[in-house]
């Protein structure tokens, strides 16, 4: 993954909703991560000039974080087929049913981006990657994160 070329630039206002943020190692994650900040730049740029960013800034952090509990060193990491089971389990025990839903919004984003990357850059070996990651992701996702998935966890490990 690290021979993937990420794009480095970032817009203005990118740059100012990231300088809002607190600062500590979730930030330093979120400035070194060229995932995470495409995924952010897209929905910025989809939002328009909202003023505050804040549900923008709210999942940059949730995808610094989720990257740092599995501990990878990147988002791209992170979404690999093998992590796949253990992002599932990190996403249910570690987020609300709601922030899951949208975590997996952004997740599908970050692997169809780095499926397109890898498709230019001609990365036969990342493209297959990205491929099963995204079948995974469509196809199990629901099932295994979703408010069900995690009360069913709840009660197998009750009883």
């Amino acid at each position: 993954m690290n021979a993937l070329n990420m794009p480095t630039t970032a817009s203005s206002e990118l740059i100012e909703m990231i300088s809002i943020m607190r600062s500590d190692k979730v930030k330093d994650f979120v400035k070194s991560d060229g995932l995470i900040l495409y995924v952010c730049e897209l929905y910025l740029t989809r939002c328009g000039s909202d003023s505050t960013h804040e549900h923008i800034r709210s999942r940059a952090r949730e995808l610094a974080k989720l990257s740092m509990a599995m501990q990878c060193k990147s988002l791209s990491e992170a979404l690999l087929p093998k992590k796949f089971e253990e992002l599932c389990k990190t996403v249910k025990f570690n987020a609300t049913p709601h922030t899951r839903k949208k975590l997996g919004v952004f997740l599908r984003i970050a692997i169809e981006f780095l499926l397109n990357i890898a498709s230019t850059q001609d990365n036969e070996g990342l493209i297959r990657l990205m491929n099963v990651s995204l079948h995974l992701h469509k196809s199990e996702w629901r099932h295994r994160v979703g408010h069900r998935a995690r009360l069913e966890a709840e009660q197998a490990t009750f009883n």
